[in-house]
């Protein structure tokens, strides 16, 4: 299957088209990704320097790194070497125990989640990825249909069948969320003291203000609507140009992100 490039310096990204979906990978995410497996192989003459970032040379030395880790016959589940070890251990025993988890992301280095709405609940499944199975999440038990796991932004892994933690960030912790009343019509959910999500009937929003701080693991059935001001729009409104996204790599983060699966 023939690949398309295409090099986005304006959101710094790379876009690899394959005919059916469009990949994105923004230029730190290569750059760090393949210097930890370079130097997982030894492979220091693949290492990438921060002037090649926005290159088709960093890109090819990226994606032949991968194909090396395939060859070295690394057909287990493979995980990026910058993730932490209990966040693998959390992982591989979801994987091994065939029990639902429930994923929050959120900022690895101060522990604050993000409000993710997709691609959050489900059994850990494998796809491959340039060669390597990745981990990845499917929302039903058969396995059939998946989208990608965002390992080192697991800020928190809890087994819904027991509702245990198995993985929490030392510092981990929620945005503030309020759900407030408009004058005019309706409520609205305030992260951080900003609006993010609109509905008509308040138990809507406490619904999802639940589902985001992960004390229930069933999104709401009614779609949230983003408030017109809200950051969230703004965030994504650049990926509906360019056809359906598998993310294998997340957009910068702002206030409140949710990501599309």
């Amino acid at each position: 299957m023939s690949l398309t490039y295409h090099i986005d310096r304006k959101a710094l990204v790379y876009c690899i088209a394959n005919g059916r979906e469009t990949r994105v990978l923004d230029f730190s995410t290569v750059r760090e990704e393949a210097n930890a497996i370079a130097g997982m192989l030894g492979k220091v003459d693949l290492l990438i320097s921060p002037s090649e970032d926005g290159t088709m040379n960093a890109l090819a030395k990226y994606r032949r790194l991968k194909l090396l880790c395939s060859r070295e016959g690394r057909r287990s589940l493979w995980f990026d070497p910058r993730v932490k070890q209990s966040v693998r251990h959390a992982l591989l025993t979801a994987t091994a125990t065939r029990r639902p988890i429930r994923l929050i992301y959120g900022d690895p280095a101060s522990g604050r989640a993000y409000l993710e709405h997709a691609g959050v609940h489900g059994w850990i499944a494998a796809g491959q990825d340039d060669g390597v199975m990745r981990p990845t999440l499917s929302e039903t038990q058969n396995l059939e249909t998946s989208c990608a796991v965002h390992e080192l932004d697991i800020v928190r892994v809890i087994d819904t069948s027991s509702t245990l933690d198995t993985y929490v960030h030392p510092e981990f912790h929620m945005p503030d969320m309020e759900v407030v009343e408009r004058s005019e019509r309706g409520f609205e959910l305030h992260v951080d003291g900003s609006p993010m999500l609109v509905a008509e009937h308040k138990v809507t929003l406490t619904k999802w203000a639940r589902f985001f701080a992960g004390s229930s693991h069933d999104s709401p059935q009614v779609v949230p609507v983003f408030h017109p001001e809200s950051a969230v729009i703004e965030k994504w409104a650049w990926s509906l140009t360019t056809g359906p996204i598998v993310p294998t790599a997340r957009p910068k983060p702002m206030a409140s992100p949710l990501r599309v699966c």
